[in-house]
């Protein structure tokens, strides 16, 4: 009788959640789906009206959540959620490439800038571009495919306790224990969980006595992890010169590039590592004309955090000072307009022409005005900048400074000979586009002094 009853309760059991799981899936049958598609201004439209605080089931709009809010930490967060769909990926690699292309647009539609606008819709033409989406879904894709790195999880499976043992053993720099295991038990390149080698846990854990242990064995330096990070990333995040070489001279690709944001390791810290291994890296084959996912170089890079000492290298390397950007501007144009000081002065002195003209016929002159860089305008002057020059709306550097709000930058233009009576193609003056009480006080007094 016991066992009956108890058979019976069981029974009970089985109904109650098999009733409890059919309601829920029928709720979230009835629930509205975000449905992604590949215009982003639809796309747009759709998530304005989805509300992201509900709770869903479906796995894309929960990423593209995640990935909308700009984090980096979320962003990079996302694909490693999605691994565990990975029988979806399809539709995970669809939701990604949607998501970036959403992002980029809103970021686009926020920034007030006026060269910086123009440079966004050349990162969403980028990637609406047939050949970089498809070329997206394939890497994507690869990312949850189980064979993907062609690892053996049965075999990890096996000698889990061996591989662990082994990377903690390399960690704690163990050097004669890492030699016993991996010539007599397991391979010198063996995988741990997140897809590492023994190489790579020994660079991220500084223990260069491992690394040269392990490269002897024959370590392959170009193996990466699910994230696409490889042992030369850790080298040349923790500045390691003497680690870098290492890895460079046993083959390291310099120009191997990660999962998420196809950067190399030079993209990632270029802003803090020191000029000599910036100079191993151009020795080495790497190409500082490399675009990661936003479209910038490693050149550009290094005007973004005004590292004259790197722009000086790739010049002497072959950047021509007055190339473009990978998203079209030149060179001295991007750099005026990042406030660049030093990168501008590299620039200058290897011969850029001061007066060529970028988007919308902005000069570098027009772009440091714009964002407010005093110390270039005069620089650029000096160096025979047009101080007149007209963009594609007959806006001299002058207005541009009013219209940035920059009374400083204006006040220094019409120091050194700005014409103030101008007007624009739609019949504005500079004083029409003054922002505040004391950009037009010092357009005014100007004007006076001039009477």
């Amino acid at each position: 009788m016991k066992l009956l009853k108890y058979l019976n309760l069981f029974g009970y059991f089985l109904i109650f959640w098999g009733t409890m799981l059919r309601w829920r899936y029928l709720r979230w049958r009835k629930k509205p789906h975000l449905e992604l598609k590949s215009d982003p201004d639809t796309t747009l439209s759709l998530i304005s009206q989805y509300d992201f605080a509900k709770p869903s089931f479906y796995m894309g709009t929960f990423t593209l959540n995640m990935i909308l809010t700009g984090d980096p930490v979320l962003i990079s967060a996302a694909p490693d959620f999605l691994k565990y769909h990975w029988r979806r990926r399809r539709i995970a690699a669809r939701v990604y490439r949607i998501a970036l292309i959403s992002r980029f647009e809103i970021a686009r539609r926020r920034m007030k800038g006026y060269h910086q606008s123009h440079l966004m819709d050349r990162v969403i033409r980028k990637l609406h571009d047939t050949e970089e989406l498809s070329r997206a879904d394939r890497e994507f894709d690869g990312w949850f495919r189980l064979d993907a790195f062609n690892v053996d999880y049965k075999f990890y499976r096996e000698n889990y306790s061996r591989i662990s043992y082994l990377f903690q053993a390399v960690r704690e720099g163990r050097v004669e224990d890492v030699m016993t295991i991996v010539s007599r038990e397991l391979s010198v390149d063996v995988r741990e969980s997140n897809l590492g080698t023994p190489l790579i846990a020994a660079v991220a854990s500084k223990q260069p006595a491992v690394v040269e242990r392990l490269l002897e064995l024959g370590a392959n330096p170009n193996l990466q992890t699910r994230i696409g990070l490889t042992a030369l990333v850790w080298a040349v995040g923790h500045r390691d010169l003497n680690l870098t070489e290492r890895l460079l001279e046993h083959g390291a690709n310099p120009n191997l590039a990660d999962y998420y944001y196809l950067r190399t390791p030079f993209h990632s810290y270029l802003n803090a590592i020191d000029p000599l291994i910036c100079e191993k890296f151009l020795e080495e084959g790497g190409d500082p004309r490399q675009e990661e996912i936003l479209g910038r170089s490693c050149v550009t890079v290094a005007i973004d955090f005004d590292r004259a000492d790197h722009l000086r290298l790739f010049l002497d390397w072959g950047i021509g000072p007055n190339e473009s950007d990978p998203l079209g501007a030149p060179l001295l144009c991007y750099a005026a307009m990042m406030g660049a000081e030093e990168c501008v002065d590299v620039l200058i002195g290897h011969g850029a022409y001061v007066n060529l003209p970028g988007d919308k016929d902005a000069t570098p002159l027009s772009l440091a005005a714009y964002s407010g860089s005093k110390e270039i305008a005069e620089k650029l002057v000096a160096s025979g900048a047009e101080i007149d020059h007209l963009d594609y709306m007959d806006r001299t550097p002058l207005m541009l400074a009013a219209m940035g709000d920059h009374s400083g930058v204006a006040e220094t233009l019409l120091e050194l000979g700005a014409d103030p009576s101008r007007l624009d193609s739609e019949g504005k003056s500079v004083l029409d586009m003054a922002q505040s009480d004391e950009m037009k006080r010092v357009l005014e007094s100007n004007g006076k002094e001039e009477n």
